[in-house]
């Protein structure tokens, strides 16, 4: 949750067409939005750790003259409002969205859904870009993203592992709700528009294969998107890092 000679990111076991949405046979065939791609964790770590991204030693700081990127990685469950507090984050502070559907959509211009080579290509978009960012100084990125632990931190690691060798800083946020919440939430049409899990099925299905938790780093930020606006939510996330000083891309 990619086949290419660039190089790959992360795997994740089950994604649906959005961040990370995974679901059972019974969640899919109650919502023909949801597909099912089954990768072993084995198989995703693997991936990971043969990109070519993993081998490199050198640090390689942003090309002259170009600041040194801040990444904040936006992560949660699904229907937990990272999209609209990442657009609400971006209307105040100028930076890039890197919106995890992006890299799906591109997959999807030349497979199938889950098929062979698919998330192999939807790794190496994601990787790739990041690369791209960091090596031009492009100042700041707020990136989706659904995350799993533990599988998805062999690419959670990488990504830190980008933003380390070009001297960048990863800010990781984990936004969170309640289930009622959530299951309020999932319906929204704007969802559907760009094929995410719009079931109370598959959510329940989803929240039931996999661990949604904040990464395991000690300076996660945690914020209740509940009990918070999204601009509210967007506020705190600039306060919290020091993104005011951040300049137009």
């Amino acid at each position: 949750m990619m086949d290419s000679a660039a190089p790959t990111l992360s795997v994740t076991t089950v994604r649906s067409y959005g961040p990370g949405i995974g679901r059972s046979a019974t969640a899919r065939n109650s919502n023909a939005n949801l597909e099912v791609n089954r990768l072993s964790l084995t198989s995703r770590r693997t991936a990971v750790l043969d990109s070519p991204l993993c081998h490199r030693s050198a640090v390689d700081a942003p090309l002259s003259g170009q600041l040194s990127m801040k990444l904040i990685f936006l992560h949660g469950a699904p229907a937990t409002g990272k999209l609209t507090v990442a657009r609400a984050l971006l209307r105040i502070v100028p930076g890039r969205l890197f919106d995890n559907h992006a890299a799906i959509d591109v997959a999807r211009t030349v497979f199938d859904f889950g098929a062979p080579g698919f998330w192999a290509l939807v790794q190496t978009v994601r990787s790739s870009v990041l690369d791209a960012a960091a090596l031009h100084g492009v100042p700041l990125v707020v990136a989706t993203y659904c995350y799993a632990e533990p599988d998805d931190r062999p690419a959670f690691e990488q990504f830190e592992a980008i933003l380390q060798r070009h001297r960048g800083e990863l800010h990781a946020v984990f936004l969170h709700c309640s289930k009622a919440e959530m299951i309020r939430r999932v319906s929204n049409a704007d969802r559907a528009e760009h094929r995410k899990i719009t079931s109370e099925i598959g959510l329940n299905d989803f929240l039931a294969q996999f661990n949604m938790s904040p990464v395991p780093r000690a300076d996660c930020l945690a914020l209740d998107t509940e009990t918070s606006t999204a601009d509210a939510t967007a506020q705190e996330i600039i306060r919290h890092f020091h993104l005011t000083s951040v300049r137009r891309c």
